[in-house]
């Protein structure tokens, strides 16, 4: 049986629900992203990832409109593990535009990400800068 090329991007059903999954270009989707942006790196076996999974599709859920969420598995894309220091799963980047602007990762209290999320939406919707 003959293989198939997957597309460069490739948008999957996820786990969680309301978060794009890409499998590749990670660098294309910042720099083309006009306003908020989440990047969730993870893996199938970190068991923290799958703690944070119906947080993380809350959140999506709470955000959808505001936020876009791209979720990268950082076995099948070890290129963006290296470009932002991977060192604990699953690793929150907060982007907007294209510039990274804060961070959270492992295990993370549910107010904590929601904190950081109102701040990129406010930070996204008027241009200021992120404190």
């Amino acid at each position: 049986m003959k293989k198939q090329k997957l597309p460069e991007i490739e948008k999957m059903d996820c786990s969680v629900e309301g978060i794009i999954e890409i499998t590749s270009d990670h660098k294309r989707i910042i720099s083309e992203n006009g306003s908020a942006l989440v990047i969730i790196i993870i893996a199938g076996w970190c068991g923290n990832c799958q703690i944070m999974a119906p947080i993380l599709q809350n959140l999506a859920f709470q955000y959808r409109g505001k936020i876009k969420f791209v979720m990268v598995d950082a076995d099948t894309n070890e290129e963006i593990g290296k470009a932002y220091d991977l060192d604990v799963l699953p690793l929150f980047l907060f982007f907007n535009k294209n510039s990274l602007i804060d961070q959270a990762k492992g295990t993370v209290p549910s107010s904590l990400l929601d904190k950081k999320m109102k701040a990129l939406v406010e930070v996204s919707s008027n241009n200021k800068s992120f404190n």
